[in-house]
């Protein structure tokens, strides 16, 4: 059974998002290092929400495809489910807290109750993990599902303590102390949640993506650093083109790039990481069909 007040808060939180007159959103920060228990207590809090009001259920790995969905979409209950924080390089956690800050910022007024895994706090802008949130739960290693709960006027002082002293103040600064029931096989089944775009997810499959998003993670950063390489190449080029009048198709045809994929790169934003580089041909890998970005030396181009 879990603490009554903890079930309070989550109905404060789900008042947010309903009520008539605002137009807002409920973010939960769930933090904990690996094996407290996160995912099962995301998804225990998610059925919570679910009960009080019947609403889809959305766990995702990638911010990609969530910050999509969550401005398409309102009154849903979202997960974002860290993947792997160790594993990123300081650049892309760089990329991964604008990337959270863009979803936090974007869909405010989309009424979800958003729940964020995380594993360290101090590894995150204070935006995301301070300044949005409405509550923050905290597991302790130990004995899995056990944490306390702080409320989002104690998470400033959380951050300040840290920075001043680098010290986690949790048990000083919580409101109460909670364990967190297991989710069993068929509980988790029966919420009848998608993952990562997976309709009618169980636990079998939610096990399979997350080992899969984690297998991923270098794949798909060093297919996206040689594209945006490749980007910034053609933009360098593009800004040293003499005047002139020549189309944007012979622009392409001249830099032997695809001339729908040159529209889109030459005014991509290349650190932003909702554009979608998907099927776009990069130099490092030839495929049968693709075209190569060259500028064969000595060759210029014109101005649109």
């Amino acid at each position: 059974m879990i603490d009554q007040r903890y079930v309070k808060k989550i109905k404060l939180m789900n008042d947010r998002c309903t009520r008539d007159n605002k137009e807002n959103d409920s973010v939960l920060i769930i933090e904990g290092r690996e094996g407290t228990g996160k995912t099962n207590a995301s998804v225990f809090t998610a059925g919570m929400v679910k009960l009080i009001r019947p609403a889809p259920i959305h766990l995702f790995f990638n911010l990609d495809p969530m910050i999509k969905h969550a401005q398409s979409t309102s009154g849903q209950i979202l997960i974002w489910d860290e993947p792997a924080l160790d594993s990123l390089t300081s650049d892309r956690l760089n990329t991964l807290n604008k990337n959270l800050m863009k979803l936090l910022m974007t869909c405010r007024a989309k009424r979800h109750f958003i729940i964020i895994n995380i594993t360290d706090f101090t590894k995150f802008d204070p935006y995301i993990v301070i300044e949005r949130p409405i509550g923050f739960v905290h597991l302790y290693k130990g004995k899995v599902g056990h944490g306390c709960y702080l409320r989002f006027s104690k998470l400033e002082r959380l951050r300040q303590l840290w920075v001043d002293k680098k010290r986690r103040v949790y048990n000083k600064l919580k409101s109460f102390y909670l364990d967190f029931p297991l989710v069993r096989e068929d509980d988790f089944n029966s919420l009848d949640m998608t993952i990562n775009g997976l309709a009618h997810a169980t636990l079998k499959d939610y096990k399979k993506m997350k080992d899969q998003a984690i297998a991923s993670i270098g794949v798909v950063d060093t297919n996206k650093d040689k594209l945006k390489t490749e980007i910034r190449r053609l933009k360098k080029l593009i800004a040293n083109e003499p005047l002139g009048q020549t189309s944007l198709v012979m622009r392409a045809r001249h830099y032997k790039i695809d001339e729908s994929q040159f529209r889109r790169w030459k005014n991509i934003d290349v650190d932003d990481e909702i554009e979608a580089f998907e099927g776009d041909v990069s130099v490092f890998k030839r495929e049968e069909g693709g075209i190569i970005l060259k500028l064969r030396e000595g060759e210029t181009g014109g101005r649109e």
